[in-house]
């Protein structure tokens, strides 16, 4: 297992995927970013997903409100958002009103969008890797249960979703993929878990994606309103939802939206619902 999931984060030419490897550890704070950009076409709303290709040299966003339309960066200065650039913008289809997350396989290849409206989990297919431009064919995954925020890790064979049932309720539910990195195959589910933001140390639970280290010990999570507005959740034992586990909160500016650690642990992306930027934090 250790072999396998090692090499499914190297990307061709030698780098490092998105996917942050293993738990991270937050100071008590953020008061200042490292990097940001007010992007003219989002100007409301953007606490829905974003991510980052494998070098930090693209940047996409969703937004809650924004006709269905995936937005792609590109960044002329690696993982500095203030050189970022429009490259594309993808209007996808089943169309839904409420865009929650977004993620890709390690290679590229394959793109997920979580739709909140429909509790759906979108897989498109990219004929060129982290290029929304060359999208193709749809897989559309019915979860059955409510669905804020999805990511897939663990060599692709498991999922992590997560939705706030109330400001005070979050819960995490796993599944795992018979194919990896493809919701076409058979999906199972394997069972809930239901925290209170009491129990975190939190105020507010609410927020849309947040991010799972690769090795499966972390879950990491911004909240939109409250003192301390991240936290994690750490696991005793890799994807296992019920084994112990310990919590650790950070105040950051602002109102942090869904989120992505990148650059191998190192860096951590959000919208910022306060101000209608993208900020980029140093961890």
């Amino acid at each position: 297992m250790f072999l396998q999931r090692n090499i499914s984060l190297i990307k061709s030419g030698g780098g490092v995927y998105n996917h942050y490897p293993t738990a991270v550890t937050l100071a008590s704070s953020y008061s200042s970013h490292s990097s940001q950009f007010n992007p003219s076409s989002q100007t409301l709303y953007i606490r829905s997903g974003v991510a980052m290709n494998s070098d930090g040299t693209k940047f996409f966003s969703i937004n809650e409100y924004s006709a269905n339309n995936v937005y792609e960066y590109d960044l002329a200065t690696a993982y500095d958002l203030s050189t970022a650039g429009t490259t594309a913008v993808d209007n996808f289809d089943p169309p839904n009103l409420y865009a929650g997350d977004i993620s890709f396989s390690p290679d590229g290849t394959k793109m997920y969008l979580v739709t909140s409206s429909n509790n759906r989990i979108i897989q498109y297919t990219l004929s060129t890797p982290f290029d929304i431009s060359t999208r193709g064919s749809a897989t559309t995954y019915n979860p059955g249960i409510t669905v804020y925020g999805a990511k897939i890790v663990n060599a692709g064979s498991t999922m992590f979703t997560q939705y706030y049932s109330s400001q005070t309720s979050l819960s995490i539910t796993k599944f795992t993929l018979s194919t990896p990195y493809d919701l076409s195959g058979t999906v199972t589910n394997n069972g809930s878990i239901t925290l209170s933001s009491s129990t975190i140390g939190v105020a507010d639970v609410r927020n849309y994606g947040g991010d799972w280290a690769e090795d499966g010990t972390q879950f990491i999570h911004g909240t939109l309103t409250g003192t301390n507005d991240l936290f994690t959740i750490d696991f005793a034992t890799a994807y296992d939802l019920n084994s112990t586990k310990t919590y650790n909160v950070a105040s950051t500016p602002g109102r942090p939206g869904a989120l992505k650690v990148v650059d191998n642990g190192t860096k951590m992306v959000w919208g910022d619902e306060s101000t209608s930027n993208f900020r980029l934090f140093n961890i």
